[in-house]
């Protein structure tokens, strides 16, 4: 145990570290977890998933930059597992960014469970200074799914036009939050192009706490909620 112990202290120390200068929309401690529930526009519950910090280190030749190793588990309407993985998000000077295609609906990814995807994204990017009617950068993600070695569909996602609204309370299972409001378009494109809009609830020092899209008539197509925060 004593040999251990100047290992553990440093490891311990980069986590704190870490959160005090990323306190942004994340949790840069190890051990945080994130739950969130997703549902259809009529309240049914679709899937739900379950993300653990397990791992931050500062990233090497990046003075300042943190990583967070993510342990992700979807499981579906039965609340059986399906899936598990992992993924990065980082930080920089309060700067969080994360691969887009970390945040696509799980309903999405399950569809293509008896098949290999392959992905190329940007990064999804949300400073900690945020302030209302900021506007922000977009992001894309490129999906090609193949089975057997031949590709059979690629799809295309693109949010734009990511607007900081208003600042305003939310209220989940995981508790109450003082939250940025953020609206977005997307497009969707496979064979078929799809405009949707969107809307989604950041917390600083949490992260997102809801989030919902929209059909092109306004009407609301689906939604998710954090259901559980521990850190």
């Amino acid at each position: 145990l004593l040999l251990l112990l100047p290992f553990s202290i440093p490891l311990l120390l980069n986590a704190q570290e870490a959160d005090t200068l990323c306190g942004g929309y994340f949790s840069f401690l190890e051990g945080s977890l994130y739950e969130y529930a997703y549902y259809d526009k009529n309240d049914n519950f679709q899937s739900r998933v379950r993300s653990e910090v397990m791992f931050v280190d500062p990233v090497e030749g990046e003075e300042g930059t943190y990583v967070a190793t993510m342990e992700s588990r979807i499981f579906d309407e039965y609340d059986e597992q399906v899936m598990d993985g992992q993924y990065d998000v980082f930080c920089a000077s309060g700067t969080y960014r994360t691969d887009f295609s970390n945040l696509i609906n799980p309903a999405f990814k399950m569809s293509s469970l008896n098949a290999s995807m392959e992905v190329s994204s940007t990064e999804l990017v949300l400073r900690s200074d945020i302030e209302e009617w900021q506007e922000l950068p977009e992001a894309r993600t490129s999906v090609t799914v193949s089975s057997g070695g031949v590709d059979l569909l690629t799809t295309e996602i693109v949010v734009y036009n990511r607007k900081v609204e208003k600042r305003e309370s939310v209220t989940t299972e995981a508790g109450t939050f003082d939250c940025f409001k953020i609206t977005f378009d997307q497009d969707v494109k496979t064979i078929l192009k799809k405009t949707v809009s969107g809307a989604e609830w950041w917390a600083p020092g949490v992260g997102m706490v809801k989030s919902e899209t929209y059909k092109k008539n306004g009407k609301l197509d689906g939604y998710a909620e954090l259901a559980v925060f521990d850190r």
